[in-house]
């Protein structure tokens, strides 16, 4: 099967982190014609900035999805230039791919869950008496859960390491604005096009607090010169004479 077919995709997102010292676990979500799909069996290797393989061994299928528990000695070099190599099997067919993972210092976790988003707008409970939306706990978690996705794309997309952060609490505030800004985006599609403001609203604050966000770095790693560095991107001028 070849690993560009439309019809098979392992979704792809960010790197599994492996956190130093302890058992992680990477994860394969593997959809066939659009629809998330549980392999029967399958295999995974994790392999090194160098090529050299880390370990391998059988998945496990967890509702639906293949994972992999990975012990990373506490002296592994840091770094993204890991890769993780599946192959599972679907009936008759395997299905092959690569995704990426790095080796982290901390591993980070997301800071915003599903009370934090009810807290701050507590009409998007569905359980509540003046609820505004049907979307359930999970179906909320599933947007918590995209924007953190978000703010981890948008910390590599400005030239920080994720490898070497400390904590994610600096990325709380952008994570939660972007799962309001998801929901409320979401509510305006369904129909409930007055919630479209504070879609952007919200929008506007998560991409403002990611700016803002000062990142703490380890203070005895030697790639970084301040232990703590904003994310806001780089910026080139062009001078002309």
């Amino acid at each position: 099967m070849r690993a560009d077919d439309p019809q098979f995709v392992i979704r792809d997102t960010v790197p599994d982190s492996l956190e130093r010292g302890q058992s992680s676990t990477v994860l394969a979500e593997l959809y066939i014609n659009g629809t998330l799909t549980a392999p029967d069996s399958g295999t995974v290797t994790v392999y090194g900035p160098t090529g050299q393989e880390v370990t391998s061994g059988a998945v496990t299928v967890s509702d639906s999805i293949a994972q992999f528990s990975v012990s990373i000695p506490a002296d592994q070099t840091l770094g993204d230039l890991y890769r993780v190599e599946w192959s599972l099997v679907v009936g008759s067919t395997t299905y092959r791919n690569r995704t990426r993972a790095e080796v982290v210092r901390r591993r980070l976790v997301c800071p915003v869950s599903v009370i934090d988003v009810y807290r701050v707008a507590p009409q998007l409970n569905s359980t509540g008496t003046d609820s505004i939306t049907r979307y359930t706990a999970a179906d909320v978690a599933a947007f918590v859960r995209e924007a953190w996705i978000w703010s981890l794309v948008r910390l590599r997309e400005s030239g920080r390491r994720p490898d070497l952060v400390s904590g994610a609490d600096p990325l709380r505030d952008c994570t939660l604005h972007k799962s309001l800004s998801l929901i409320f985006g979401a509510l305006s599609l369904a129909g409930a096009e007055r919630f479209q403001p504070l879609a952007e609203l919200h929008d506007q604050k998560a991409s403002h607090s990611f700016r803002q966000a000062r990142l703490e770095y380890a203070p005895d790693d030697a790639a970084t010169d301040r232990l703590k560095k904003a994310a806001r991107p780089s910026s080139l001028w062009l001078m002309g004479n």
